[in-house]
C-alpha cells in the first residue's frame, strides 16, 4: 500500500472515530428532549412484540462468535471462555435460540455440557438438532417464556442449570420482565450464571442531529426524570446476585452506530426473589421493542 493510500485508510477512520464520539455526545445531550417529543413513536396497544412473533420477526441464525462480543469484560471471561469452563453433567438455557445455530457450535465446542437448551417463542421450521450433538439438544419453542414454564416444560431444570444466555431473547422482548428475571434466576443452580445482551442505542448520523429520533432503550421513567439506564440499575437493586455490565460501541462507515450492553449476573444464594418494582409504561414496534419502564410504586 502506497504512503497516500495509508493516509486515506488513516483519515478515514479518524473520521469515523470523530462521528461516533459526535454521536454520542449528542445523543446523551439529547435524550430528554427526545423523550418529549417522540410521543407518537409509542402505541396505547402492547402490541409490537405480538406483531415480532406473528412476523417471526428476530434473528434467527446468529452465530456463536457474535455472541462472544457482547461479552468482552475486562479481567474477566467472555462468554467462549465461560463455555470452555463449563463441567462434565452442565446444562445451558439458551433464551431466543433461534436455529439453534450457536447452541449447537457451542455443544460442539464443549462435549463436557451434557444438555442444551434452546427455547424459541417462535416455531422454526427448520433448527439444527441431535445429528450434531446427538442426544444433547432439547428444544422449546412456541410460546412465550413464561407461559412454557407454567406448562411445566422446565419443571425439572430448577435449580440445576449452570448457564442462560439471552442475546435480544426474552429480557429485551418480554412485557413481564419481573417474570423472566425470576424464571432465569429460578432456573439457575447457586453460583451459575446468566450472560444476556440488550440494546442500549441505535441509530445513524441523520438520527443524532435530530432529537425526535433520538430514543433511549430499557430507559425508567421517574418522578424526577429520565433513567437512561435505568433497567440496568433495576437489575443491581436485585438481592443475592452480583452483576457486571461492559458496554459495546459499534459504528459503521455508513455511520450506523449501535450501543449494547453485556451482562453478567451470577446467583449467590439459593433462593433469589426478584422485586416486582418495575414493569413496561410503553413500547415502540422496533426490534427489539424500544421500551419505557415506570416503577410500580
Amino acid at each position: 500500500m502506497s504512503h497516500s493510500e495509508t493516509s486515506k485508510v488513516f483519515i478515514n477512520k479518524l473520521n469515523i472515530i470523530f462521528i461516533f464520539v459526535f454521536c454520542m455526545m449528542v445523543f446523551h445531550s439529547s435524550v430528554g428532549l427526545a423523550l418529549v417529543q417522540c410521543e407518537t413513536l409509542f402505541s396505547d396497544d402492547p402490541i409490537s412484540t405480538e406483531m415480532n412473533l406473528k412476523d417471526n420477526n428476530y434473528e434467527q441464525f446468529r452465530i456463536l462468535s457474535e455472541y462472544n462480543d457482547f461479552f468482552m469484560f475486562r479481567h474477566a471471561r467472555d462468554l467462549l471462555q465461560t463455555l470452555s469452563t463449563l463441567m462434565k453433567g452442565a446444562t445451558w438455557f439458551d433464551m431466543g435460540s433461534g436455529k439453534n445455530v450457536a447452541l449447537v457450535k457451542g455443544l460442539e465446542n464443549n462435549s463436557q455440557i451434557r444438555r442444551g437448551v434452546g427455547v424459541s417463542a417462535t416455531r422454526t421450521e427448520f433448527a439444527l438438532g441431535d445429528q450434531r450433538v446427538p442426544g444433547r439438544l432439547k428444544q422449546v419453542n412456541g410460546d412465550y417464556l413464561e407461559n412454557l414454564v407454567a406448562a411445566g416444560h422446565f419443571k425439572k431444570h430448577m435449580g440445576k442449570v449452570d448457564l442462560v444466555t439471552d442475546i435480544f431473547g426474552p429480557l429485551s422482548y418480554s412485557q413481564k420482565i419481573v417474570e423472566v428475571m425470576q424464571i432465569y434466576l429460578d432456573l439457575l443452580k447457586t453460583n451459575g450464571q446468566i450472560m444476556a445482551a440488550i440494546q442500549i442505542a441505535r441509530g445513524t448520523v441523520a438520527d443524532v442531529m435530530n432529537a425526535e429520533r433520538i430514543h433511549p432503550y430499557n430507559a425508567v421513567m421517574t418522578s424526577d426524570g429520565l433513567i437512561e439506564h435505568g433497567l440496568l440499575q433495576w437489575l443491581k437493586t436485585i438481592p443475592g446476585i452480583m452483576v457486571e455490565m461492559v458496554e459495546q460501541k459499534t459504528i459503521s462507515e455508513s455511520g450506523q452506530f449501535e450501543n449494547t450492553m453485556g451482562i453478567r449476573i451470577t446467583k449467590l444464594q439459593a433462593k433469589v426473589i426478584v422485586p416486582n418494582t418495575i414493569k413496561v409504561d410503553k413500547e415502540a414496534p422496533t426490534v427489539p421493542p424500544l421500551r419505557i419502564f415506570v416503577p410500580t410504586h
